[in-house]
Formats: C-alpha cells, structure tokens, sequence
C-alpha cells in the first residue's frame, strides 16, 4: 500500500468525521430551526460533501453538482451577511 493510498484514506475519513460533526446544524436548518451561524455550517457542510466526493471519486457528475451548488451558496450566504451585518 503507497502513501498515497494511506493520505487518501485518512483524509476520506478525516472528511467524514468533519461531516458527522456539522450535521446537527444542517438538520436545524433543514427543520427550518437554524440558529445564526448555521447557514455558514450548512456551507461548510457542502464543501466538505465535494471534497469527499472529489477524493472518493464517486463520479464526476456528483463531484460538479456538489461544486456548483457549494458556489451558488456562497454566493448568497456571502451577500446576505454582508447585507445583515452592521
């Protein structure tokens, strides 16, 4: 087994533990109960789907959906933010 096997492993897992930890935002906001900074989880929580998909190489179509969709998010939580802090 080549290091690059090990890191890729350990990253896939190191991503899904980085998942598990912001599901419970996702889920109040999924529940319409998000608190302030959930919606900047849920972001993150969308990166963190793309690069498990990227690294896992589920198929590229998944890996660009989830790409356009992180995108689109950011776009929009960055603008709402910027418009909401005073």
């Amino acid at each position: 087994m080549s290091i690059e096997h090990l890191l890729r492993g350990g990253s896939v897992a190191a991503w899904i533990i980085c998942i598990a930890c912001l599901l419970p935002a996702v889920l109040r906001l999924v529940r319409f109960r998000g608190r302030y900074l959930d919606g900047l989880w849920g972001t993150v929580f969308l990166l963190a789907v793309n690069r498990l998909a990227f690294l896992t190489h589920i198929s590229a179509e998944a890996s660009l959906a989830t790409a356009i969709v992180l995108a689109l998010t950011m776009a929009y939580l960055s603008t709402w933010y910027q418009r909401h802090d005073a």
